[in-house]
């Protein structure tokens, strides 16, 4: 399994706005039974839950599919900060 895979925070999981915060319990439960351990962080004021081991890439395609009911090629918003993807 690569890095990228095993060590990345999901992004459904920031805690900064008032749907994210709403669903935070929805999500972890979803998360802890499919076998994943997330835990609470904070990084410049922004609580999040950061996943370290497991298939994140699978995590999240399935918090698109099954936790929300989006089919598997909706198009979402990646948001980069800190470094630049090449």
């Amino acid at each position: 399994m690569s890095d990228a895979r095993r060590s990345s925070i999901c992004p459904a999981v920031t805690l900064s706005t008032p749907r994210n915060l709403e669903d935070e319990e929805r999500f972890l439960r979803f998360a802890r039974q499919s076998g994943f351990l997330p835990r609470l962080m904070e990084t410049n004021g922004i609580r999040h839950h950061r996943i370290d081991e497991g298939d994140l890439l699978q995590l999240c395609v399935r918090v698109i599919t099954e936790l929300y009911g989006q089919s598997a090629d909706t198009q979402i918003e990646l948001i980069v900060e800190g470094f630049e993807i090449r």
